[in-house]
């Protein structure tokens, strides 16, 4: 049932309808959703986007659409493999909805509302990863993690929420116990998924979306009953194991050896095609014989390497499209900024193409026209 609501309201109203596109990944995945179903959600969705939009996405919007479906047919061309094919269809199933949408609503003075339809579906999926674990329904016993959503995928959905609460939390739930209740849960689920990327992006980027000016005493002891929920999680709550995966410790070192040896290898495959790459979906073929999908933990190594310095000058296309506003009198939104950030940190450590799908949604929100965009203020209507 859920699916159908929230196409209902992906149709209503755009900024569900990105919202729902930037997070799809998670729900559907949820769903056990297939590929040719995710495809034919996008079909729908993009529908709802050129009717709301009466076709217009702007000159600059066309740009970075139209670089990133270059991109997509030079991942299309290079996926000479049924592993490549099926990780082309993975990321232009996740990509192009939300990111039509982003392109769609800039310049319409409702960029910034679209936070609350984001914060809404983020905290309610971090709501249902947290009563999963209280119900023992986690798919591994040191991390929380389920059948089809990887520990990265829940640290990133809770990470996104906590960030989202910091920034929008008070314009939406009215209330500061509410919005330390959420944001305690939220960094329950992200310890429990003993991801350390979405921690180092959340340490890194939290302080950006503070509204230091706006700070009063009771957001500083709403603060400090945050931090000292998350003292009582760390001693009490996480196993022994999570602690060690998230602190300096044998085991931790070893995961970060595991990702440098891969890197190694990831170098050594550009080497012998480097202008073209070896193809979308090659790396894990080299190591099929384990059974298992082995990526390089790094969105860099793992495009040099499977598609050369072709592909990553197509990469490095889109995202400097998405800037040119910028240097043409635009605004750079520092909130959003911090969110693009949270995303680039863990691509560069964690995840491969398909996992990194909200990097490249997010990117254009980088230069936004909406006037204002602090805390607890909405840009006006065109």
């Amino acid at each position: 049932m859920l699916l159908p609501v929230l196409l209902w309201y992906a149709v209503r109203d755009l900024r569900w309808g990105v919202a729902f596109g930037v997070l799809g990944t998670y729900y559907l995945s949820l769903l056990s959703f297939p590929i040719s179903g995710i495809l034919f959600t996008d079909a729908i969705v993009l529908a709802s986007l050129w009717i709301a939009q009466d076709k217009r996405l702007g000159r600059h919007g066309l740009v970075v659409l139209l670089c990133y479906l270059l991109w997509l047919g030079y991942l299309a061309a290079r996926a000479g493999s049924p592993e490549g094919w099926d990780k082309w269809q993975k990321i232009a199933g996740r990509g192009v909805v939300p990111l039509a949408g982003v392109l769609a609503l800039r310049g319409t003075g409702r960029i910034d509302r679209l936070l609350s339809p984001l914060l809404i579906l983020s905290g309610a999926m971090t709501l249902y990863l947290a009563a999963r674990w209280v119900v023992g329904a986690s798919a591994s016993p040191d991390r929380l993690q389920l059948v089809r959503l990887g520990p990265i995928h829940v640290g990133r959905a809770a990470g996104l929420a906590l960030l989202l609460l910091v920034w929008k939390g008070g314009d939406l739930l009215r209330s500061r116990g509410l919005v330390a209740l959420a944001a305690a849960i939220a960094g329950l689920v992200l310890l429990l998924s003993g991801s350390r990327g979405p921690l180092l992006g959340l340490v890194v980027c939290l302080p950006f979306l503070v509204p230091w000016r706006r700070l009063r005493r009771g957001h500083v002891w709403s603060a400090l009953a945050v931090v000292a929920a998350g003292f009582v999680i760390w001693q009490f709550v996480l196993g022994a194991q999570t602690r060690a995966r998230l602190t300096i410790t044998p085991d931790a070192l070893l995961s970060s050896q595991v990702r440098i040896i891969l890197w190694q290898d990831a170098l050594e495959v550009w080497r012998s095609a480097r202008v073209w790459g070896q193809g979308l979906g090659s790396f894990a073929s080299r190591y099929s014989w384990a059974g298992l999908n082995i990526y390089p933990h790094s969105l860099v190594f793992e495009v040099l390497s499977e598609l050369g310095i072709v592909g990553a000058g197509l990469l490095l296309a889109y995202f400097v499209a998405t800037l040119v506003p910028r240097f043409r009198g635009g605004s750079l939104s520092i909130p959003f900024l911090a969110l693009v950030v949270f995303f680039v940190l863990q691509a560069l450590v964690s995840g491969d193409l398909t996992a990194n799908i909200e990097l490249f949604v997010l990117a254009p929100l980088l230069v936004v026209d909406a006037p204002t965009l602090e805390p607890g203020k909405h840009a006006t209507q065109p």
